[in-house]
């Protein structure tokens, strides 16, 4: 009788991953880059790829406290952006923007640079301060970019 019942939960183990998901069907991934359009846009460059590892990273090395820059600060979300996570689409969640780069270039934001002495960027990873941890909730651009890459005016999530 154990033999038998040893042999039913061993079937049931190697089972239970057929049955777990659809065949062909896979979990959705998170994308590895987002693109961002202004909705007026004078520069040379006219949609804008960003690796979503890379706004990561970059946010990563920001931080929570702002630098020379003037960044990460605080960003306000007065543009009623939902991000889709939890810590960033909440009700007083603290949330932090960070210029970032568009993929091609070859600049990197220094928190501890004077901005006037940066490359222009229109673009920012945003994430929450979540006691203490930094949750990544996406990125974001000006909706105005200028032929400098100089980003005006509101927001407008990447996609």
């Amino acid at each position: 009788m154990h033999l038998i019942q040893a042999f039913f939960y061993v079937a049931l183990l190697v089972a239970t991953p057929i049955f777990a998901a659809p065949a062909g069907k896979s979990a959705p991934t998170a994308p590895s880059t987002v693109t961002c359009k202004p909705t007026t846009n004078a520069s040379s460059t006219k949609t804008f790829k960003v690796s979503v590892s890379r706004a990561k990273d970059e946010m990563t090395k920001a931080g929570l406290n702002t630098g020379k820059s003037g960044d990460p600060h605080v960003y306000g979300n007065t543009d009623k952006i939902k991000w889709g996570v939890g810590a960033c689409d909440k009700a007083g969640a603290h949330l932090l923007e960070y210029p970032v780069f568009w993929e091609g270039q070859k600049a990197n934001w220094e928190k501890n640079e004077y901005t006037a002495l940066q490359a222009k960027t229109p673009i920012r990873v945003v994430y929450a301060n979540a006691n203490g941890a930094a949750v990544y909730c996406g990125v974001m651009t000006h909706a105005k970019v200028t032929k400098e890459f100089k980003g005006e005016d509101y927001f407008v999530k990447c996609e």
